[in-house]
């Protein structure tokens, strides 16, 4: 817990330091970890084949897409952010807003926009 203590009587350009090297360690767990899902989508090939070759039929995988996007996503946004939360702030809850909920109106937007844009994030 002094730890946290440092961390919150921090001014806000440390904050956003850290946030940078977080997002950084974030990063380098996330490509450390896709590598090691794609060296088990590579050996449960049924096929022996070179490694380039392999590394292609890898990545025309959905199912490797899925799994590695995924463990990317929440290696470098997700736990980043709350590391800082609980670092930055008594209540980490507070400090992300989550202890309220959307205004109604921003979130019907929110959800429209997100169906408008997804034809042209295909396009």
């Amino acid at each position: 817990m002094k730890i946290r203590k440092i961390f919150q009587g921090m001014r806000i350009w440390a904050h956003l330091f850290f946030l940078f090297v977080f997002l950084k360690f974030g990063l380098i767990l996330a490509s450390f970890f896709s590598s090691i899902i794609t060296l088990f989508f590579i050996e449960s090939s049924d096929k022996p084949l070179d490694f380039m070759a392999a590394m292609n039929a890898a990545l025309e995988n959905p199912d490797f897409l899925r799994v590695s996007q995924f463990t990317q996503q929440i290696l470098l946004f997700l736990i980043p952010a709350y590391l800082c939360a609980y670092l930055f702030h008594k209540n980490a809850g507070e400090y992300l807003k989550l202890d309220k909920f959307p205004d109604l109106k921003i979130l019907l937007i929110s959800v429209l926009l997100i169906f408008v844009i997804q034809p042209l994030i295909s396009f």
